[in-house]
């Protein structure tokens, strides 16, 4: 199993670089499902969630399983016909650590703008992206997604860690 043989080079990697050669390539080829098992078993110290690079091991296989989760969720805020309600429940399970909230909004918030002028694009899509960017960013002001839990909405919001790949979020608008 690939998330399992991921996990055994992150315990015993001895030189960070030789890891990220090794797991990068299988790291692109997980599905959505092994990415999710992979996000569930990372855990990370103090030291993966420095804000400043250089990033640990961990902190770059995070970064990456978070950059094909928000590919292939974004995939799903082109569709013109999804539900938008099942639209954020998809889009809390992906993105639970939050952290990362943070970072989702504003590269969701930056696709919704790169596209809100496109006249074949449907306005279903608009509102979904923007409507996600605005659900995510509420989330991170909250400090969480369910505001039924006790204590949501008190303290201050977690630290913002950006995962976004170098680049523009999506160059070009899904199939």
């Amino acid at each position: 199993m690939p998330v399992l043989d991921i996990l055994r080079v992150l315990a015993t990697a001895e030189d960070d670089d030789e890891a990220w050669a090794r797991i990068a390539p299988v790291l692109d080829r997980l599905s959505l499902e092994e990415l999710n098992e992979l996000d569930q078993r990372l855990h990370l110290t103090p030291a993966d969630l420095r804000s400043d690079p250089p990033y640990t091991l961990r902190r770059r296989v995070l970064m990456r399983v978070l950059q094909r989760k928000l590919a292939a969720f974004l995939y799903d805020c082109f569709d013109p016909f999804i539900n938008p309600w099942v639209l954020e429940a998809r889009m809390r399970q992906l993105f639970w650590r939050m952290e990362f909230v943070r970072s989702l909004a504003d590269q969701l918030e930056e696709v919704a703008e790169a596209y809100k002028d496109d006249p074949d694009l449907p306005w279903t899509v608009r509102g979904n992206l923007f409507g996600m960017a605005n659900a995510a960013l509420l989330a991170w002001h909250m400090g969480g997604w369910d505001e039924s839990a006790p204590g949501y909405g008190q303290g201050e919001p977690p630290p913002v860690l950006d995962f976004r790949a170098a680049g523009p979020v999506l160059a070009t608008r899904p199939p």
